[in-house]
């Protein structure tokens, strides 16, 4: 309990890149704290969706050079 206070005061988010990863951490602090768990981090949606406009707006880009291409063959 003394390190979720000390955790959320200090805002230490700590995790991990994969469920094993996660369980080998968990099997070096249960010789410390046999109550410890390891609670997967979950997905991040705010990188998710970063990810889907920086897509989108390059899409735009080429479709915007493709048009420019375009329009200096037709001249």
């Amino acid at each position: 309990m003394k390190w979720l206070l000390i955790s959320a005061a200090l805002n230490l988010q700590i995790t991990y890149p994969s469920q094993a990863v996660c369980n080998q951490a968990l099997e070096q602090v249960k010789g410390q704290d046999m109550s410890a768990i390891c609670i997967p981090a979950g997905e991040n949606k705010m990188e998710t969706q970063m990810n889907s406009v920086f897509t989108n707006f390059l899409g735009l880009v080429q479709e915007l050079q493709k048009m420019e291409l375009d329009n200096q063959n037709t001249k």
